[in-house]
């Protein structure tokens, strides 16, 4: 009912009421009065209406039904109120399209992105987090950290204090922290009443800077060490001590710090991609000239050298030098932390595609724990007794890097107190 039609009912109204006062017919009378409740009625049921429309609208856009509109069939005040809501809807509508759009780029932007990233609320709770931020935490999925408050996932408080400065407005970038076992880099703003954290994995970087720092100090000290003993047998002898047995002392030390220039040259080489000059080794010769080598020094030690060789020759594609700098790396070590009257077996074998090279002694052996770190750089299971023997933890790293080279591997076997077994596995 348009507006106007409304203001004649109600005047229309009045008028019946007042001739109902100044009618003295009771049958006039009852005849107005019924027409005036009939009037009223209309009127006031057709103002419900209107509000029960406006309402049932309202109620259809809180609830998302961005469609639901009023059909206007009048251009009074109600008519343009109506319109009003219709135009409100329209806009509500377009809003929520384009809200929806940017949480799907949001939503594939960190589905890309590898690096972590969270969105949290306002409350601290998680609202966004891409597969790389849940894989932090296990098998969790990303979908299963929606909802979560923050500190459920993440304990370290480090990230509490980080969320606090964010949440104060305070900007922060590139600030390190240490989650579990990993260090990241992370960066942090607020988007309003939510916070974005964006973390990279610098770990590798982190644990790279600790290996260079440790390198220096172990290189600082296999320098060290020798070269304090020089000194000592050099005064020794200007104070008067036996020349022939300090002279020795000297020669001992300086070959340990040739030994160990030497290793770390090999190393850089190595590291620095040293080219490879690749012929057809004979790996049984090779064999033999190692047990040359290392002769006179196991039977000074009372030890003995075993072999079990193949009748034929044994050859591979490989560097004969770098070859060589492995086998004796090894056969070394296993003289070396030998016991008197032990042994030492070189073997090789040859199989369809590969062959094995293997050094195997009756020596002191490595506790289980430190076989996982015996090829780093520097790394010794014993230091009282490397320095007593003059070793630098530098073999094994060369041996390791010389065989991967070679694309083979390395294999290693060993019981506390009764030995160990190496074996350098070749493609053929």
């Amino acid at each position: 009912m348009r507006w106007k039609d409304k203001i004649t009912l109600f005047w229309v109204s009045i008028l019946l009421f007042l001739l109902i006062i100044k009618v003295e017919s009771p049958s006039i009378k009852l005849v107005l009065a019924i027409a005036f409740a009939l009037f009223l009625h209309i009127l006031i049921r057709r103002s419900e209406e209107d509000l029960k429309r406006l309402l049932y609208l309202l109620r259809r856009i809180r609830a998302g039904d961005h469609s639901a509109k009023f059909f206007v069939d009048s251009d009074d005040d109600i008519g343009r109120l109506f319109y009003e809501v219709n135009e409100l809807s329209t806009y509500i509508e377009a809003l929520s399209r384009d809200l929806a759009k940017r949480g799907r780029e949001i939503e594939a932007l960190l589905l890309t992105v590898k690096d972590p990233i969270v969105l949290l609320d306002g409350l601290g709770r998680i609202k966004k987090a891409n597969s790389a931020f849940a894989k932090l935490f296990g098998d969790l999925s990303e979908k299963s950290l929606e909802g979560r408050w923050y500190w459920e996932i993440l304990r370290e408080k480090g990230f509490f204090d980080l969320i606090d400065e964010v949440r104060r407005g305070e900007k922060v970038d590139d600030l390190t922290l240490n989650i579990g076992e990993r260090f990241f880099l992370v960066s942090g703003s607020s988007l309003g009443e939510e916070t974005l954290f964006c973390l990279k994995d610098i770990t590798d970087e982190v644990r790279s800077r600790r290996k260079e720092s440790e390198l220096i100090s172990n290189m600082a000290h296999e320098i060290k060490t020798p070269l304090t003993a020089i000194k000592g047998a050099i005064e020794a002898i200007e104070d008067g001590g036996d020349p022939n047995r300090f002279l020795a002392m000297v020669k001992r030390n300086v070959e340990r710090l040739t030994r160990v220039a030497s290793d770390l040259l090999l190393l850089q080489e190595m590291d620095g991609g040293r080219r490879l000059e690749f012929d057809d080794v004979d790996l049984r010769e090779l064999t033999l000239s190692v047990k040359t080598i290392f002769e006179e020094e196991a039977k000074r030690r009372g030890i003995f050298i075993d072999l079990d060789l193949p009748k034929h020759e044994v050859f591979v594609k490989g560097d004969r030098f770098l070859l060589e700098c492995a086998f004796v790396n090894l056969v070394d070590n296993a003289i070396k932390y030998n016991v008197e009257g032990g042994r030492v077996r070189l073997g090789l074998f040859q199989g369809e595609s590969e062959v094995r090279f293997v050094v195997e002694d009756t020596g002191i052996g490595i506790p289980r724990e430190h076989i996982p770190y015996i090829f780093d750089k520097f790394y010794v299971v014993d230091r009282s007794r490397s320095r007593k023997l003059g070793g630098a933890g530098l073999g094994l790293s060369i041996v390791k890097d010389v065989v991967s080279l070679h694309g083979g591997r390395v294999e290693v076997q060993s019981d506390f107190g009764k030995g160990s077994k190496f074996t350098l596995v070749f493609p053929l």
